[in-house]
């Protein structure tokens, strides 16, 4: 971890910790909400992004910088050592535990100019470079998933094996305190009861996992259809790899216009005209590119687990969405749209659960 007076510099404040004479522009991103980030223009010397903890936390383990740190720290060691499996990450200058210094814990990495797309149907580009951008998204997920821990120093960044059924357990528990506050989810700990049943024999694979990889958080070449870097590795941890193919597959049952999250729902998939791959293409291209393969009738049989895993984790994410909005300390009128979606989200989960897809095949 870098020193404090190094966090103090690159804010442009003294010892006292007053804002030196040189300007500082300091301007929020409309992303990156978990933990506000900020773009910092330093006269025209550097541009670097300011990553903090809110100022109030629901969980003290919750919004881990210092873990986001770590592995993006873990990764350039990795990408100095693996040509051929690079994961494009921002360069990370110092991290700050000092709370006195803007407020919270925070870090500091580049600033990287290019594109990044909310709608995963990525507007603007053409449909040959659009295939040819979501074959560079499996490609950078394939290599997250080849970084060996031990060489680059995660060998304890988690628990190996056994992700599923602990993050199941955990979910439920998480479920269980908000119902103080706004009832039960009906169903929910039946679903929780069947994945964790399952989750005994699931592949259980694993490999340092992103936690949240999907097209908004990464960046894109300002023209080119590859990735610059992977963004937001909060929720980053050693786990089970098929959960974060299953966390970019959500996108196919989602529309375009459900709040908190676009999908490609009802888009045409497969074709020509949009380059945009079926979910059996992505799932084919993963299987054969990562190390070790994974074989398609591991994929057939066990694709539906783990998107019912994916959907019964946001159900208790917007369960907190609704607990939150009861407690006033979260955006009434959006939190009431998302919070609508749980009884669908719910209903979700148990189609996958039998193995089959949602009947709408759109949330």
């Amino acid at each position: 971890m870098a020193h404090q007076p190094d966090c103090r510099s690159y804010l442009g404040l003294d010892a006292s910790g007053s804002l030196l004479p040189s300007d500082l522009d300091v301007r929020q991103f409309g992303f990156g909400q978990s933990n506000p980030t900020y773009l910092l223009t330093h006269q025209r010397t550097y541009r670097l992004v300011l990553r903090r903890k809110p100022s109030k936390v629901a969980h003290r383990s919750a919004h881990a910088l210092d873990r986001e740190y770590a592995v993006l720290s873990s990764l350039a060691r990795h990408n100095s050592s693996a040509p051929g499996w690079t994961v494009p990450v921002p360069r990370v200058v110092a991290y700050c535990s000092d709370g006195d210094v803007v407020g919270a814990e925070f870090y500091l990495m580049e600033f990287i100019e290019g594109r990044i797309f909310e709608d995963p149907a990525m507007p603007g580009m053409t449909a040959s470079d659009r295939r040819r951008a979501y074959a560079d998204v499996v490609r950078v997920l394939c290599s997250i998933h080849s970084v060996d821990l031990d060489r680059v120093g995660l060998e304890r960044f988690g628990r190996r094996g056994g992700y599923v059924s602990r993050q199941v357990r955990r979910l439920l528990a998480v479920s269980k305190k908000q119902a103080e506050t706004v009832g039960e989810v009906p169903g929910l700990s039946e679903i929780a009861a069947q994945l964790a049943e399952r989750s005994a024999r699931c592949p259980d694979r694993v490999s340092l996992i992103h936690g949240d990889y999907k097209v908004d958080n990464l960046i894109f070449h300002p023209t080119e259809p590859r990735i610059l870097a992977v963004l937001d590795w909060e929720l980053s941890t050693v786990g089970d790899p098929m959960c974060d193919l299953a966390n970019l597959s959500m996108m196919y049952y989602i529309g375009n216009d459900t709040p908190g999250i676009r999908g490609v729902a009802g888009k045409e998939l497969g074709s020509d005209r949009t380059g945009l791959p079926t979910p059996g293409e992505l799932a084919a291209m993963y299987g054969g590119a990562v190390r070790p393969a994974v074989p398609p009738t591991e994929l057939a049989e066990w694709s539906s687990f783990y998107l019912a895993f994916l959907f019964f984790k946001n159900c208790v994410i917007v369960h907190g969405v609704a607990q939150r909005a009861r407690s006033g300390v979260a955006s009434s009128a959006q939190a009431r749209a998302v919070a609508a979606l749980l009884p669908r989200l719910v209903g979700y989960t148990r189609a996958f659960l039998r193995g089959g897809v949602p009947g709408s095949s759109r949330l």
